[in-house]
């Protein structure tokens, strides 16, 4: 999923679960988060396993919400990495990843909601909760 806003462009990418043979409930539903950040100085590229299957769903609900524009708060989960903050006086939501090393948000325009809500579903049915 290609996300910009001004002069950068993020992609997001789920790249599997991270452990494949686990029993541990938690352990077995890691998603590994990929994201690909370029500007016009710099490219970074950071992988990490960042969400839980059922965080996907919380997602799908978040952005189901914003694109109805229902008041929402903002959307953080068991590991820091990833944050989704609602701008709705400002017409717009935040994508953070990497929070715990700094607080840099990639903004993504309330016309990015469907394409993103479209990508976090095709997720949930690619990598379900086990």
């Amino acid at each position: 999923m290609f996300l910009s806003y001004k002069d950068y462009i993020v992609d997001i990418k789920i790249s599997g679960y991270e452990f494949e043979n686990c029993k541990d409930r938690y352990d077995r539903n890691w998603l590994i988060v990929e994201v690909i950040y370029k500007n016009n100085i710099e490219t970074i590229k950071k992988s990490d396993p960042a969400l839980l299957t059922w965080e996907i769903d919380e997602i799908i609900n978040w952005l189901k919400k914003v694109s109805s524009q229902i008041r929402v708060n903002d959307l953080t989960f068991l590991e820091p990495e990833i944050m989704f903050i609602n701008r709705e006086n400002d017409n717009y939501i935040e994508f953070c990843y990497g929070l715990s090393i700094n607080n840099d948000c990639i903004k993504v325009k309330i016309d990015d909601i469907e394409g993103l809500l479209e990508f976090f579903i095709n997720v949930k049915k690619k990598y379900p909760k086990r």
